[in-house]
């Protein structure tokens, strides 16, 4: 059988997609990861994960889409993920990051979409994400974001979808 054994699951060697759909994972499991070279989508979503987790998925470079919700990665994992030369679509929403990791996510130029909902992050650092020219739409809920900010961000990205989805009806703005 030409598979690897994730969850408890047999996953075909061919596998593009993986899903943990809130299981918790181990290192041997991720490791194992790294034999399924056309795996494109990686969803992590309310799992284990954490920083030594993204040591492991850092080697994962076939991964276009990411996704980090609700789990235990914090700034100082994040940088793991910047040999993901192919990653369009990153979300990071209810995770331990600050707006300290946004250096580290600029690396990641072919990012199309980020989701950073429920990371307080403020107008000066919300600024540097204008260097990632191809991004489409960013997911914010900072209620440390203004109008301002968020429009100054759109004016670097003018082709980009800026949604903030603040705590009180008047901080709800998509741009």
């Amino acid at each position: 059988m030409n598979s690897i054994v994730f969850m408890g699951q047999d996953i075909e060697i061919g596998s593009t997609k993986v899903f943990s759909n809130g299981v918790d994972v181990s290192e041997e499991e991720l490791i194992s990861l790294i034999k399924l070279k056309q795996l494109k989508s990686l969803n992590l979503n309310t799992s284990n994960t954490n920083d030594e987790h993204l040591k492991i998925i850092g080697q994962l470079t076939t991964i276009e889409d990411l996704d980090l919700s609700t789990t235990d990665v914090t700034d100082q994992g994040i940088h793991y993920l910047e040999s993901l030369n192919n990653l369009r679509h990153l979300r990071l929403k209810e995770t331990l990051i600050t707006q300290e990791c946004l250096s580290s996510l600029v690396k990641l130029d072919k990012l199309e979409t980020l989701n950073l909902k429920d990371i307080d992050i403020g107008d000066r650092s919300v600024m540097i994400l204008g260097a990632l020219l191809n991004l489409k739409q960013v997911v914010f809920s900072s209620d440390l974001l203004t109008l301002s900010g968020l429009e100054k961000l759109k004016a670097s990205l003018p082709e980009c979808e800026i949604i903030n989805q603040g705590s009180s009806w008047k901080d709800n703005v998509t741009l």
